[in-house]
């Protein structure tokens, strides 16, 4: 009888669950922490993951879908953000082909078509109130979505934690300010936010965050895969993550707000719609 070697291997390594076909880690973090720490002994493991960073840039990709949105929406992206309120998101399907580019620098913002040489203008609360001039895609969230676990870390520092609760293997912390509400689930053994939400000032839920996978990048675990759940505008983007740098520094002229010669500016009103 004639013998196939190379496929009786392979079925071996299925049955004995080889690597290569073997579903992914949710993160790279092997210990295991006892469900009834307090939130001080959180604290303190969480300091020694994580430090402060006051600049981040990532990229990766990011696929939108909603009731807006034919099918799906599909983008390179390239994140680049400096604390407290400086934010630039490049958007391309090929390495050297850019759609958009959504700039913020404190309260001023624009939106950049490179393809059409538009140049869209105005504030931050501007475009807050007309989100479909980027698919309902909201930016200015990608920074905390990324950075969840130093977010949550830094509340939990600086006493913005109001109440909390353990159950099984997770633990519920909410803080309540301003009248807004933030929520964080952390899984009990490895620490990691697996789900935060934030409401407004009216009680209803306007973002949901669920992580689906943490790697390793820089020394610190930070989300890979992840999913915003933009409520209001019946959006969802899936966010992947394929590289994180932490810059010294950026130069100035990554966050002007004033475009390039060519372009034709026009105020953000000027989309219509609106909110």
């Amino acid at each position: 009888m004639r013998r196939f070697p190379h496929i009786a291997g392979l079925l071996f390594m299925l049955l004995a669950g080889c690597s290569l076909f073997a579903k992914k880690p949710f993160s790279p973090i092997k210990e295991s922490h006892p469900p009834n720490l307090d939130a001080a002994a959180i604290q303190g493991i969480l300091e020694g993951r994580y430090a402060p960073h006051p600049r981040l840039w990532a990229s990766g990709e990011i696929i939108l879908r909603g009731k807006q949105i034919r099918g799906k929406e599909f983008f390179n992206a390239t994140l680049l953000f400096e604390e407290p309120d400086r934010l630039r998101l490049r958007g391309s399907r090929l390495l050297a082909s850019t759609l958009f580019e959504f700039i913020m620098n404190g309260d001023k913002a624009a939106l950049a078509f490179n393809h059409t040489k538009e140049w869209i203008e105005g504030t931050r609360e501007d475009f807050e109130k007309h989100p479909d001039a980027l698919l309902n895609l909201n930016p200015v969230i990608l920074p905390s979505a990324l950075m969840i676990q130093q977010r949550f870390l830094r509340m939990l520092a600086e006493g913005k934690i109001n109440r909390w609760q353990s159950a099984r293997n997770q633990y519920i912390f909410v803080s309540e300010e301003d009248g807004g509400r933030e929520a964080f689930r952390l899984n009990a053994g490895d620490l990691l936010v697996r789900e935060a939400a934030f409401y407004g000032k009216d009680g209803r839920l306007k973002l949901r965050l669920t992580y689906k996978r943490y790697g390793m990048f820089l020394g610190e675990t930070l989300p890979m895969e992840a999913e915003a759940h933009f409520v209001s505008a019946g959006v969802t983007a899936q966010v992947r993550i394929k590289e994180y740098k932490f810059p010294p520094e950026f130069k100035e002229a990554v966050f002007r707000t004033t475009p390039a010669e060519g372009f034709t500016r026009r105020p953000v009103g000027s989309l219509g719609g609106g909110r």
